[in-house]
């Protein structure tokens, strides 16, 4: 039996620790337990780059805590003979840039696993070769970076199977609450609004969101549904960090909003059959039951657009009522792709922990269930299954 192919995860947006080389030693500015917005904030005219300058900050390690054991899992459970194992690597990237800059980079890193791999002994020997592919798991933004990536590569991504937790393929609310309120504070919510790869995961499904018959009725990705607030604050950062030609901050937006609908295009459209794959070559897991964000209002409000997030109903609070569900982050509509069937996904919930899942169900009641499903049994055992 030929050797599993090698795998490559693809973790989710913040889930990359961030690290400032410019310092001596480096400085960690972003982690689980250290997030310095304002370091972490992009400059508003050239957004490759931070914001507040001299730095040079590069993403880490991910975050042990979501991935850690699913990875340990893996590099165990897909090898037969201890002496025979499956490498099974962390594609730890820039979660604050653009999809396409990603997908990029992620190209370079499946040619690095394909060579390492075919130098492998075991695997050489059993005809692992550099033409060969690899296996990919994506986790909420991952999966968008993946369908992405095949989508612009089709049948040269080099991968044969692959499998997606929990990602926002249609979208999610939680993006438009912390673009426009931030989660913790001022700073998180002024470095967001300068965030490219947020804007990328906006919703572009219409069942749960009402837009004012005054206004526009096109979708998120259309600046004039957005209050003036985001411009205003784009308009401060370059008055505060701009140099050199002007910039005009409704452009600013204009150009990420573009990126994003660019993307999520790319990701509808993504057709399996091109890519040299099949419905049963992908895993798409997607998780419910959890309190999530299910519906939002763009009203007009004196003479200008007006988020409500929060209004009664937004929120649902209920295990499973149709499509008014999600996993705290993503809600089910936001996680169908359009080039799967629904019945072709796989539906679970914190019900599926099992017995003996203790400190996930601890982390569970007190953190959503989208960033705790990486670490479920039940989800690990599929894995395997499909990965195999």
């Amino acid at each position: 039996m030929p050797l599993p192919n090698p795998v490559i995860l693809v973790p989710g947006i913040t889930a990359t620790d961030l690290r400032d080389l410019y310092e001596f030693p480096p400085q960690l500015i972003w982690s689980l337990t250290r997030n310095e917005y304002n370091r972490a904030g992009l400059h508003p005219q050239d957004r490759r780059y931070e914001g507040e300058l001299p730095a040079q900050v590069r993403p880490d390690q991910v975050f042990d805590i979501a991935y850690k054991e699913m990875v340990l899992d893996l590099r165990h459970d897909l090898t037969e003979h201890a002496d025979q194992p499956v490498p099974v690597y962390i594609f730890g990237y820039d979660w604050r840039q653009p999809l396409a800059t990603s997908q990029v980079q992620l190209r370079a890193f499946i040619e690095e696993v394909v060579n390492k791999t075919a130098l492998t002994r075991h695997y050489f020997a059993d005809g692992y070769t550099p033409q060969s592919k690899v296996n990919l798991v994506g986790h909420s933004m991952g999966g968008l970076v993946i369908a992405g990536y095949l989508a612009s590569t089709g049948r040269q991504s080099g991968v044969e199977r692959v499998a997606t937790i929990a990602t926002p393929f249609k979208g999610s609310f939680q993006a438009v609450e912390k673009i426009v309120k931030g989660t913790m504070n001022r700073r998180e919510r002024e470095a967001s609004r300068l965030t490219p790869a947020l804007y990328h995961l906006l919703p572009s499904f219409t069942r749960g969101v009402t837009i004012d018959a005054a206004l526009p009725q096109t979708d998120m990705f259309d600046e004039r549904l957005w209050q003036a607030s985001v411009v205003d604050t784009i308009g401060e950062a370059l008055r505060l960090r701009g140099s050199g030609a002007p910039a005009d901050a409704a452009e600013i937006l204009r150009d990420m909003l573009a990126q994003a609908k660019a993307h999520r295009a790319s990701v509808d459209g993504l057709n399996l059959a091109n890519c040299g794959l099949t419905t049963d070559d992908w895993l798409c897991i997607i998780g419910i039951g959890a309190k999530t964000q299910v519906a939002m209002d763009i009203k007009l409000d004196k003479g200008a657009p007006r988020f409500v997030l929060d209004a009664p109903g937004m929120i649902d609070k209920k295990p499973t009522r149709g499509w008014r569900t999600g996993d705290g982050t993503v809600p089910y509509e936001g996680a169908l792709p359009n080039f799967l069937q629904e019945a072709d996904t796989v539906i679970l919930s914190n019900k599926d922990f099992g017995p003996l899942e203790l400190k996930d169900k601890l982390l569970d009641a007190v953190a959503a269930l989208h960033g705790i499903l990486p670490n479920m049994n039940k989800l690990q055992s599929m894995l395997v299954q499909h990965l195999r």
